[in-house]
């Protein structure tokens, strides 16, 4: 009789821990739905407006309204390609939760104007985020680079550029270079373990 008992038992608990298993693998699979799946690709171009449009997942390039391109890994392979080139554009986009790796540069802004480039991860590339002549208008925030064997934000004959709260270390020289340009503002960077932390140089 005990025999039964103990058995009876053992059997109504194995029945509530199945369930208990069974609620949270449930829970779990139901969760899935919020999960962001990332875009994985080798390289990703894009030049003028139009392909702007046509690479983005939402949005109509307005300042109410600007056209979104997130969630994209690029993987480069230790070429020496770009990652991400976007260049000669003028409409209003976000770049955001990309990551870029194993390239030359990981983000490239080329002639951009009203660009946020913003929650991004770049590493093990010669350049973490390069913004190349004629662009304006843009701002870099909360970016992670790190890991870069030259300059992890290079701003190159630019202006009015905001570099917000951007954390960039391990960097083989500067950490943040501006060269030339006007009307920055470059401000609270976490800085560390680069060669230099924010190097300013003017043209002779």
């Amino acid at each position: 009789m005990k025999k039964t008992s103990l058995l009876c038992y053992i059997i109504f608990l194995s029945g509530i821990l199945g369930l208990f298993l069974l609620s949270d693998n449930y829970l779990k699979v139901e969760s899935l739905s919020n999960v962001r799946i990332k875009t994985c690709i080798k390289v990703f171009n894009i030049n003028g407006n139009a392909q702007l449009q046509a690479a983005a997942s939402s949005g109509n390039g307005t300042y109410d309204d600007p056209y979104i391109i997130e969630d994209l890994v690029i993987n480069e392979g230790g070429s020496s390609n770009f990652c991400i080139y976007i260049e000669n554009t003028n409409a209003y986009f976000i770049l955001r939760n990309c990551t870029a790796t194993n390239g030359e540069e990981g983000i490239t802004l080329d002639n951009v104007t009203n660009a946020l480039i913003m929650n991004n991860t770049v590493y093990s590339c010669n350049y973490g985020i390069s913004v190349r002549t004629s662009s304006y208008n843009c701002t870099l925030l909360n970016n992670t680079i790190y890991g870069i064997s030259q300059i992890g934000i290079y701003l190159y004959f630019v202006d009015k550029f905001d570099v917000i709260n951007n954390r960039v270390y391990s960097c083989g020289w500067s950490g943040i270079k501006a060269y030339s340009g006007q009307l920055h503002n470059i401000s609270y960077n976490y800085l560390h373990d680069n060669h230099d932390g924010v190097s300013l140089d003017t043209p002779n």
